[in-house]
């Protein structure tokens, strides 16, 4: 069983790190904060938490920490993605 599943016990969508081979799953984010900063997407990780992304065919951008500064912008990191879908 996964972390996001809808009615039918499917996750919305999921993709694999290139390097580490990690399975990761996704689902369209309601948050606004994310929103503002073209995050359309949550990542369940394997501890329980949720990250924000912006998903795109090769490549996920993941929102890792939020910058010190006043703009409360988000610090992302590049991951290399494969096999990537979505329902």
């Amino acid at each position: 069983m996964g972390y996001f599943n809808d009615q039918k016990d499917r996750p919305a969508g999921e993709f694999y790190h290139r390097e580490t081979k990690a399975r990761f799953e996704f689902r369209p984010t309601a948050d606004n904060w994310a929103a503002q900063y073209g995050l359309e997407w949550e990542i369940a990780m394997s501890d329980g938490s949720v990250r924000f992304a912006r998903l795109l065919q090769t490549v996920a951008y993941i929102a890792v920490d939020v910058n010190d500064d006043r703009s409360g912008s988000p610090v992302l990191e590049r991951w290399p993605i494969v096999k990537m879908w979505c329902r």
